[in-house]
């Protein structure tokens, strides 16, 4: 009943936790198939112990999803990619578009606004922006990302996911967190 109420425009957050091997991923892969049933956009991404110092990691491979992005394009061409959707999706976002960079892991140069943030406003500006670019995504098809191995999140992926789940309840989107004690 969690995703009609992630249809429905209540975003929520699931935390599964157990030992190795005890069926989380199972579990997430039968969540994922009853979204897929329900039209609801799944998104995954996983932490690694060995990324624990590259801030968002973890959310990379959602984010790129999103946008549509495709490694092997130079980071030029993902730039523009990225600006053209902010343009379409709101114009007032492109001034923030440098501080998905960070995210995506593509150089995405400053513009004197993102270059003047400090690092506590540079991070606010951009949870803030990637909460509104779910819940506007979510408004078209709801989501569920489901995040593996959350214990091995690094500071900057866990700071959002904590953000994320305060102010998700507006939102279509259900996040779904795994990890071990």
């Amino acid at each position: 009943h969690t995703l009609e109420a992630v249809v429905e425009g209540n975003g929520s957050v699931v935390r599964l936790e157990g030992a190795a091997g005890a069926g989380k991923s199972r579990l997430a892969g039968e969540l994922m198939q009853r979204a897929l049933e329900r039209g609801v956009h799944t998104l995954v991404g996983n932490a690694q112990s060995v990324g624990q110092k590259t801030a968002y990691l973890a959310w990379r491979d959602i984010f790129r999803a999103l946008w549509g992005l495709q490694s092997a394009w130079p980071a030029q061409q993902q730039a523009r990619q990225i600006e053209m959707q902010l343009h379409w999706l709101n114009p007032d976002w492109l001034l923030r578009a440098p501080l998905l960079g960070d995210v995506l892991g593509i150089a995405f140069p400053d513009n004197p606004t993102t270059a003047a943030l400090t690092p506590q406003l540079r991070q606010q500006s951009l949870f803030a922006l990637l909460e509104e670019l779910l819940t506007r995504m979510a408004e078209q098809i709801p989501l569920l990302i489901v995040l593996e191995d959350c214990q091995w999140l690094d500071e900057a992926s866990t700071a959002w996911v904590h953000d994320l789940a305060a102010n998700l309840s507006a939102a279509r989107v259900l996040l779904v967190c795994l990890h071990r004690p």
